[in-house]
């Protein structure tokens, strides 16, 4: 009977807020809050994360590990852009990444914050190749892993309005392609080159 008591007491949301004061944004603030004990990155079961928005009033956050997300859900999906600069088990660098389920488009950072790769997200058949086309200049052929690591591609998402992929998905041999438009995509790199940069010395406990 305690199990179930207690267990119920932490998956009961609760949450405290604070400005930060110090933040990506002059608005953000600490959140510390219980809803979801299997999200919870600390051992004492309170999942601490910084939280604000953009002057153009994009809400963004982000956890201790270096895990959040930028932007709005759009069209009842998913934040606009999930972002991960968890550290590196071996070493404890930080590389990062963005991902966008409605564009399919997966970008990598390097240790330093520049671009490293952009991928077509759930490209995995074979021996075949996936595009990503922006707006309606040509369209860039990644290797069989769904990967590019041309500069131009990174370039041209920054300043598109529209991007299309093509990928192809195990075990159908045929392509699917998806368009839809780029959203916050600037501001979301931004955002992840801060939380790079920050995250091994910002404060989560105010």
């Amino acid at each position: 009977m305690s199990r179930v008591i207690v267990a119920t007491v932490l998956c009961t949301f609760f949450s405290t807020l604070s400005f930060a004061g110090d933040g990506w944004m002059a608005n953000e603030r600490v959140v510390h809050q219980i809803d979801d004990v299997s999200r919870a990155i600390s051992e004492d079961g309170i999942l601490r994360s910084r939280e604000g928005r953009t002057e153009t009033g994009a809400p963004y956050h982000y956890y201790t590990d270096g895990s959040g997300s930028f932007g709005r859900p759009r069209n009842g999906g998913k934040e606009q852009w999930r972002v991960d600069c968890k550290a590196d088990a071996m070493d404890d660098t930080r590389k990062c990444t963005l991902y966008n389920y409605q564009t399919r488009i997966f970008i990598g950072l390097n240790i330093k914050g520049k671009f490293s790769y952009a991928c077509v997200m759930g490209h995995d058949f074979p021996n075949r190749k996936a595009k990503i086309r922006i707006d309606k200049d040509k369209p860039f052929t990644t290797s069989a892993d769904g990967c590019t690591s041309d500069r131009h591609v990174f370039e041209q998402l920054l300043k598109g309005r529209e991007v299309t992929t093509r990928r192809y998905e195990w075990p159908y041999d045929y392509h699917r392609d998806q368009t839809a438009e780029i959203v916050g995509l600037k501001e979301a790199i931004d955002f992840t080159r801060f939380v790079q940069a920050n995250i091994d010395t910002i404060s989560f406990d105010k």
